[in-house]
């Protein structure tokens, strides 16, 4: 895979190979990314990553002698899992947390403010995910305050909710990346705000 990962870029190392596994229940993930340290060392894979390891399985990688540089983790402002264990050990070890679902699939936008609760069936399988979450967060009120608070900040600051959204994750401790989606070029200048947007204190 990764050969033709570099035939088809047609380069001769890849900066970054974001290693997943989708069910541990399924045996040899940490023989895997110790496959993918040989890899690296032999020139063909610059950094070895992860995407969606638990705090336990990224230590274990570690202690295996595999350098994981970083982490690619679901993160929002509805949804701080990582905060439980993650950010520490990734603090403490330097890895860099990559975040996606900083506007969970859309919720976190101008279009569900003030909206009534949704019933199901919603749109797509995104939207019936982060629902679920938005439910364990506490709930469509909940959501709502949030969204008020989220479209005050995004006033004073002339942009909207979903720049704010990203942005206060972005500025989270270990974070060093958003991953955000851009379905044309619209998108663009939005996404670009979410970088340069401080937030203060009463922020």
């Amino acid at each position: 895979v990764i050969d033709t990962s570099l035939k088809r870029l047609g380069m001769e190392r890849l900066d970054i190979v974001q290693f997943h596994w989708w069910n541990y229940d399924v045996p040899r993930w940490l023989e895997t990314a110790a496959w993918l340290e040989e890899l690296r060392k032999a020139g063909k894979i610059l950094r070895i990553g992860g995407t969606n390891f638990d705090t336990a399985r990224l230590m274990a990688m570690r202690e295996a002698g595999v350098p994981m540089s970083s982490m690619q983790v679901q993160y929002s402002l509805l949804d701080r899992r990582p905060e439980k264990t993650l950010v520490k050990a990734a603090l403490d070890n330097d890895v860099a947390i990559f975040c996606y679902g900083t506007v969970a699939g859309g919720f976190l936008g101008e279009r569900w403010l003030g909206q009534p609760e949704p019933n199901a069936p919603l749109e797509n399988r995104s939207l019936v995910k982060y629902k679920l979450i938005i439910d364990e967060f506490g709930g469509w009120r909940l959501f709502q305050d949030l969204l008020q608070v989220l479209d005050a900040i995004a006033r004073r600051h002339g942009t909207d909710i979903a720049t704010v959204a990203s942005a206060a994750v972005l500025a989270r401790p270990g974070v060093s990346a958003v991953i955000v989606g851009a379905r044309n070029r619209a998108h663009l200048n939005a996404n670009l705000r979410i970088a340069s947007l401080t937030l203060g204190t009463d922020d």
